[in-house]
């Protein structure tokens, strides 16, 4: 889903509703809200997981795992980011395994 709604602000209501629908949920283009949608989850009370993965599959890819939306501290992501929520970040080490044959 993306952090923005079609006027350009921030998609409070959809990122809600899929939070309380969703074990996880991916959100695209989530750099400038990173600090929102960090405050959302936590109004929530949200305690799973959450990853930011800014410049995803460039070679200045940068992703940072957080236990829960509290250890988040900042405002902002460099553009572009994903922001990951749920369990399905607890798969991460399978993926580690094979990153090396996925980037080559």
């Amino acid at each position: 889903m993306s952090a923005s709604d079609a006027s350009g602000n921030f998609n409070e209501a959809e990122i809600r509703s899929a939070m309380a629908a969703s074990g996880s949920v991916v959100i695209m283009m989530g750099a400038r809200y990173l600090g929102k949608i960090r405050d959302l989850l936590v109004s929530m009370d949200y305690r799973k997981p959450v990853v930011v993965i800014e410049n995803g599959t460039r070679p200045d890819q940068n992703v940072s795992f957080f236990r829960q939306p509290l250890d988040i501290t900042a405002e902002y992501a460099n553009s572009p980011a994903l922001i990951v929520t749920g369990q399905i970040i607890n798969l991460r080490e399978v993926g580690r395994k094979d990153e090396d044959k996925i980037r080559n």
